[in-house]
């Protein structure tokens, strides 16, 4: 064996008096020592070699070598020794140093092995220890073993420990002489038993080449982050002259093991950020704003995706979804690059198109171009076509992915594989998945059907979407929708529910103004009403469809509801008619899974009520009429609601018979004063009842904050009776009634309003009775003196008549009345 040593100095001073000296093992024949260069000394003794008076510059380096014969036995250990001093300026040694360093081999055999092949996108290291390798890959390992000594060899044994992600594949063993190699597999540990008879034996010098092939698994343990390493160890046992050796030994088993590391290395696209897709126009966000396409117009979508991993993506299968509404037209590819390579078609790529399922499928070919290598971007371009029959309101939402790739180029063959396949159709549960990315898009919606109320009688006429109406009012909803253009609603439907508290009364349906569809209505349990149209086709972009629904309002609900604000089943102010209607269509011709709705505004209309009260005045401030007085009343009709109208007011007033033939003096009706000619009005002179009625065309309603007001006269005559009081009072007897609607509308569903009676009750002065004497109140009389009574009335004077007076007076006991005189220009008599 030759040894060599090199001896550097690595300061920044001079080395000085160094001495070198070999030690060897007693594995070495220490009698054989040869080619000491340079010149130094030996010792068989000690079984070293020594050099001594060695002097290195800084940075300088010296060599020395000899050779020496390897025995049939023991350690071939080598520990080299190197000692020096340091000296000052004035040659003075201010140091010392040492350094030893120990080298081992094993005596009777050199033990090689290395990594020599593992094909693409494999790769072996120039030295051969290491590599790179992906699943499927076959790795060839090469073992040498050179038995050099001289003597027997027996209980030889060469093993190689596969680690657990490699599986066998085969081997093969030469040997240079003709040496029996016997071959057993334990798993993953392979061993060649070298030699014959028993035990196993040979004496020839003998070189033994050993070629091993495993492939790497497919296992959850081999990954490329982070990267598995594979390391596979090899090593000899044997005994040469009697002396075992062993791979296990601290000092030489080094020397008689081999190991080699792969790394696993694979391909990866993950959904990052460069995993993407875009078009133009651009896609929608996900709640699907944006802008609309339509019927004939093109989107180009651009779908990118990188490879992360540490080796090529082979065979990579791209998938996008077309969805219904653009599969009339094949998409057309634009372009497929790699980073700066353009792919070519029916080469590099090839294209598949299913009409029936939309499923575009674009494969990369087992080419050189094809192939993504690590940290390079996958682009295609491709361009998908509008239909032109595509729905209204459709969503055309296109899912693409990156359905699979491989980690070995093109079908491997034998050894090489099975390959790792990523992705694939299954599902999200398989490794290397990847999920869709969407790009979507949509037609132009039909705009949220426009819904309005036209109340026939309450103001604001016209249609409204949100609106009042009176009880019994006929309304008219109309709900209108249009078809964008370049698109079309398939097999139209409309629907509704109107509310309790609303009679329905019929249904049309028009397109573009021509009746279509099949209507129907019908009443419910609970008060509401089924509406629906049915019928009414597919309607083309561009075109209106209008669904007309009459009805009138209710006076009662049916049932509990909303709407009943005043929760008193009954139809009255503030109770509120909630409604709202749908229409849908199917954006696929013929595919009732695609059907849409879109629902109606929904109305508010809000039920208004007049709220009258009726009040009657006279002026005479103390309530006394005299003869020939004039006395004026006053009626008047108000309505205090904000909003509610009473319709055809009618006064009714009835004058007591004394009063009799009254005097209109004015009639004013929401602050506007009236003709006669504007009103109808009677008097009965036998009942006395006077009666307004306002039913002629605008002069027929108490508009709300309003009122109706009528003034009359009457006249007191000469001859009224006095002492018209209490139950004999002048009373009259004022009433008023209106209505939810002016004849003529509805007017068995109109509701009546009545107020009353208004009374202003007059009375008529009473007679006084005033009694004098003489003699004077108090004073004495005597037997047979003469007392005068006066008795005078009425007294004071009224301007009242008394009819068939009676005076009574009852004269004490002591008294005889003796005359009896009336004056006054009235007759009577006594008793």
């Amino acid at each position: 064996m030759h040894w060599t040593i090199i001896l550097k100095n690595n300061g920044n001073g001079t080395a000085n008096n160094v001495s070198l000296k070999s030690e060897f093992g007693t594995g070495y024949d220490n009698t054989s020592v040869t080619n000491i260069t340079p010149s130094g000394s030996w010792s068989s003794g000690t079984n070293t070699v020594t050099w001594s008076g060695i002097t290195l510059d800084p940075g300088a380096e010296a060599t020395f070598s000899y050779d020496i014969v390897i025995k049939g036995a023991g350690g071939l250990t080598n520990t080299v020794t190197s000692t020096g001093e340091c000296l000052d300026a004035a040659g003075t040694v201010v140091c010392h140093h040492s350094y030893d360093q120990l080298v081992g081999q094993a005596a009777g055999v050199d033990f090689d092995k290395a990594i020599t092949d593992i094909p693409e996108p494999g790769s072996v290291a120039a030295d051969g220890n290491t590599g790179q390798a992906t699943i499927g890959n076959v790795i060839t390992y090469q073992i040498q073993v050179h038995y050099l000594g001289d003597g027997t060899y027996e209980n030889i044994s060469i093993t190689d420990e596969l680690p657990s992600g490699l599986e066998f594949v085969d081997q093969s063993s030469v040997t240079s002489s003709a040496v029996d190699v016997a071959f057993t597999q334990n798993g993953n540990t392979l061993t060649w038993t070298l030699g014959s008879g028993s035990p196993p034996s040979f004496t020839d010098n003998v070189n033994v080449t050993i070629t091993v092939r495993a492939r790497v698994k497919d296992t959850s343990g081999n990954v490329w982050s982070p990267a598995t390493a594979l390391t596979n160890t090899a090593y000899t046992d044997f005994t040469w002259n009697g002396v075992s050796y062993v791979h296990t030994d601290p000092d030489y088993g080094s020397k008689i093991t081999e190991q080699n590391t792969v790394t696993v290395i694979e391909p990866w696209i993950a959904a990052d950020s460069d995993y993407t897709k875009t078009s133009s126009p651009a896609c929608d966000a996900a709640d699907h704003t944006g802008t609309a396409v339509q019927a004939n117009d093109t989107v180009d979508y651009t779908f990118t995706a990188r490879n992360t991993g540490t080796s090529p993506a082979y065979d990579l299968v791209f998938v996008d979804t077309i969805p219904v509404g653009m599969r009339g037209t094949a998409p057309s590819v634009t372009s497929v690059t790699v980073s700066s390579r353009t792919l070519s078609s029916g080469t590099d790529y090839t294209t598949s198109w299913d009409s029936s399922t939309g499923t575009l499928t674009i494969t990369l070919e087992n080419t050189t171009a094809a192939a993504i290598q690590p940290n390079e971007l996958l682009t295609i371009v491709y361009r998908a076509t509008v239909d032109s029959g595509v729905g209204a309101g459709s969503y055309l939402d296109n899912a693409a992915r990156v359905d699979s790739y491989t980690c070995l180029p093109g079908t491997p063959t034998s050894p090489e594989g099975p390959e790792r396949t990523y992705g694939g159709s299954v599902g999200s549960g398989n490794y290397g998945y990847l999920p869709e990315v969407t790009c979507k898009h949509h037609t132009e919606a039909l705009p949220t059907n426009t819904k309005t109320v036209s109340a026939q009688i309450t103001a604001p006429s016209g249609a409204q979407t949100d609106g009042n109406a009176q009880i019994g009012e006929p309304l008219t909803y109309a709900i209108t929708i249009t078809v964008p253009d370049g698109t079309t609603a398939y097999d139209m439907l409309f629907s509704d529910l109107t509310p309790d508290g609303l009679t329905v009364t019929g249904v049309t349906c028009t397109v573009d103004g021509s009746s279509t569809g099949t209507p129907s209505y019908s009443e419910n349990a609970d008060g509401t009403t089924t509406v629906s149209v049915s019928g009414i086709g597919d309607v083309s972009g561009g075109s209106t469809v209008t669904v007309t629904i009459s009805g009138t309002v209710d006076q009662d609900f049916s049932s509990a509801n909303a709407g009943d604000v005043n929760a008193n089943g009954i139809v009255d102010r503030n109770d509120i008619l909630w409604n709202g209607s749908s229409y849908s269509w199917n954006t696929v011709n013929n595919d009732e899974t695609t059907r849409i709705t879109v629902n109606s505004n929904e109305l508010k209309t809000t039920i208004q009520e007049p709220d009258l009260s009726l009040s009657k005045t006279s002026d005479d401030a103390d309530g006394i009429v005299e003869q020939g007085e004039n006395v004026t009343y006053t009626i008047t009709v108000h309505n205090a609601d904000s909003t509610g109208i009473a319709y055809d007011p009618v006064i009714t007033d009835v004058v007591p018979l004394e009063l009799r033939d009254p005097t209109i003096d004015s009639v004013s009706l929401n602050g506007t004063t009236l003709s006669a000619s504007d009103y109808d009005y009677s008097y009965s002179s036998s009942t006395g009842e006077m009666s307004f009625s306002f039913t002629h065309s605008g002069n027929n309603a108490i508009d709300p904050s309003n009122d109706l007001i009528i003034v009359y006269h009457v006249a007191v005559p000469t001859d009224i009776g006095a002492g018209r009081t209490g139950s004999r009072a002048l009373v009259n007897n004022a009433n008023a009634t209106a209505y939810s609607l002016p004849t003529g509308t509805n007017d068995s569903g109109r509701r009546e309003y009545a107020v009353g009676p208004a009374q202003v009750p007059l009375t008529t002065q009473l007679a006084k009775v005033n009694k004098g004497q003489s003699p004077s109140d108090g004073s004495a009389v005597n037997s047979g003196d003469t007392i005068t009574y006066t008795l005078s009335l009425p007294s004071p004077a009224i301007q009242a008549t008394l009819y068939d007076v009676t005076v009574a007076d009852t004269v004490p006991d002591g008294l005889s009345v003796t005359s009896v005189t009336i004056s006054g220009g009235v007759n009577g008599a006594y008793t």
